[in-house]
């Protein structure tokens, strides 16, 4: 399963994203401009992260 390009792209009410182990492909601009985004926990099973995905977030923490 992927992610579709530009999903959630400005959506300034996310502040943590938690994604499932069916999430393969997080496309380009997905999450892009969600300002307020701080936590980003990975999929075990993600094999690529497209073109600024994750632009203009406050991610400061990480975890796969």
């Amino acid at each position: 399963y992927k992610n579709k390009s530009s999903s959630f792209q400005s959506c300034i009410s996310l502040n943590i994203v938690k994604l499932p182990n069916s999430i393969e492909t997080i496309d380009g601009f997905a999450f892009a401009d969600c300002s307020n985004l701080t936590q980003l926990q990975l999929s075990n099973n993600l094999l690529s992260i497209g073109v600024n995905a994750f632009q203009n977030t406050k991610i400061t923490s990480l975890e796969f």
